[in-house]
């Protein structure tokens, strides 16, 4: 008689039908209990949404006891994600860390047999979230370790796989590591991490011409305005702030969403802050900025936010007309 974990032995299809009910079972409940986290976090309720993400993990442990393959663990390493990241968010980091070193375990064990997108995805995911509890505690050098190996495995994924996703994941990681680099003072260091960071951003941009993709490009046109600015590189600055300007005015036409006309507003006032007082490119953006928001204040007046910026750009636009 063959052991039940000899390759040669054939399995009894109700075997095969049983665990399959149960890996279905198991799905489900997980699919429930994710979906009653995310709700309870878009409520705010960090200690429910916790709850809930532990009884999505239990589901998919049960699940990776009965059928251990690489979809199984693959959901085993998610559910640990998800949990750390609600218990660092409740400022359990030891807890956290040990679910995040868990799941990079898992994910580790299993590229060792699969090189596939997801499995090198997963480990980037476990190494970021590893990164970003460093940070949290002030341990800048651990941190960069940790973001050293994302950063390998991102531009590994993205040059294998040149899709918007991949470029997003590349993207973003280049702005932990130029955080950190800025915080250093190795100005050089963020340069090179801005420019891929922008380069990655508009690349996804206009393979989606997602609303998402073109938010994220304007805030990288403007951190690297910002550096630029920072640095007394007024000309590299105005640069910079123009073509974030751009695609405010692209975002704010798409959605005409208040906050996105905000932004477009604010850019227009930051923007003109650096051309000559009283020049009429000026002028004519101080009072752009200060329609939108006199706009938006009509719009809606229980908003402080819009009336406020209102008052300070029409005075500063009548100290200049």
């Amino acid at each position: 008689m063959r052991c039940p974990g000899d390759p040669g032995r054939k399995e009894d299809p109700a075997d095969v039908l049983a665990r399959g009910r149960i890996v279905l079972t198991v799905m489900e409940d997980r699919d429930m209990c994710r979906e009653h986290a995310e709700k309870q976090k878009s409520l705010g309720n960090l200690s429910g949404a916790r709850t809930w993400y532990e009884k999505a993990l239990a589901a998919c442990e049960a699940g990776y006891d009965t059928e251990k393959n690489a979809g199984t663990a693959h959901e085993l390493i998610r559910a640990l994600n998800d949990l750390g990241e609600a218990r660092a968010d409740l400022m359990d980091l030891k807890g956290a860390k040990e679910l995040f070193d868990r799941a990079l375990e898992l994910s580790l064990g299993l590229a060792e047999n699969d090189s596939s997108t997801q499995t090198f995805g997963d480990a980037a995911d476990c190494y970021e979230h590893l990164g970003g509890l460093s940070r949290a505690s002030g341990q800048s050098d651990e941190a960069k370790e940790y973001y050293r190996h994302v950063l390998e495995i991102r531009e590994l994924l993205c040059s294998r796989e040149e899709t918007a996703a991949s470029r997003r994941g590349l993207a973003k990681i280049c702005e932990e590591l130029a955080e950190i680099a800025a915080e250093e003072g190795n100005l050089s260091a963020t340069l090179v991490l801005y420019e891929k960071d922008v380069e990655m951003r508009e690349a996804a941009a206009a393979q989606t011409h997602d609303e998402a993709d073109l938010k994220a490009l304007r805030a990288a046109y403007e951190r690297f305005g910002d550096l630029e600015d920072a640095v007394n590189e007024k000309k590299e600055a105005s640069e910079w702030y123009a073509k974030a300007l751009r695609t405010a005015e692209q975002t704010a036409d798409m959605t005409g969403a208040a906050i996105d006309r905000a932004y477009l507003g604010l850019m227009n006032y930051k923007a003109c802050m650096l051309l000559g007082e009283g020049s009429p490119e000026r002028i004519g953006m101080l009072t752009r900025a200060a329609e939108i928001f006199a706009a938006l204040a009509r719009e809606e007046p229980r908003t402080a936010f819009y009336q406020s910026n209102y008052d300070i750009i029409r005075a500063k636009l009548e100290e200049e007309l």
